[in-house]
């Protein structure tokens, strides 16, 4: 876990990931704590928010766009093509999501730690790697299904 933690963290191949990596050295230099601590701390503090606190569906909102709308703007500023379709197919599967979530939401509310797990899926489906959980979801099933779709429309 730590060696793939430090490559997240250290990796200058994954998509978009310097300014990231700038921000994650500036981080450690001024804490002087290494980054995958910084990490560690951070993401076990907001498991544990989100699986404890009244602010759980706020939080999970936040984390679900603020980022990938930050990373969004950005990838369109510089005209980074690789960066917005990442960050278009991003918003693809989770507009899907949000569709799904909000039909099946009387059982979702029923799921115990409900919040922790969508605040994981949405941190996979944007995590900074090629690959990632929107890539994976958007080639499994919206591409075929709208190839599909398309076909008996037409």
């Amino acid at each position: 876990m730590r060696n793939k933690c430090g490559y997240m963290l250290n990796d200058h191949s994954t998509t978009g990931a310097e300014e990231e990596l700038r921000t994650s050295m500036k981080v450690e230099s001024a804490t002087g704590l290494p980054r995958e601590f910084v990490a560690a701390v951070i993401l076990i503090s907001s498991a544990v928010y989100v699986a404890y606190a009244n602010w759980s569906p706020v939080f999970c909102t936040v984390v679900g766009l603020i980022y990938p709308l930050y990373r969004s703007v950005a990838a369109i500023e510089t005209s980074a093509g690789d960066a917005e379709r990442t960050w278009l197919t991003y918003w693809i599967v989770h507009a899907l999501f949000s569709v799904v979530e909000t039909t099946a939401n009387p059982v979702l509310d029923q799921v115990p730690g409900y919040w922790f797990l969508k605040c994981a899926f949405l941190m996979c489906l944007f995590a900074p790697v090629t690959r990632n959980g929107s890539f994976f979801i958007y080639h499994r099933c919206v591409s075929p299904v709208y190839r599909w779709l398309s076909s008996w429309l037409e």
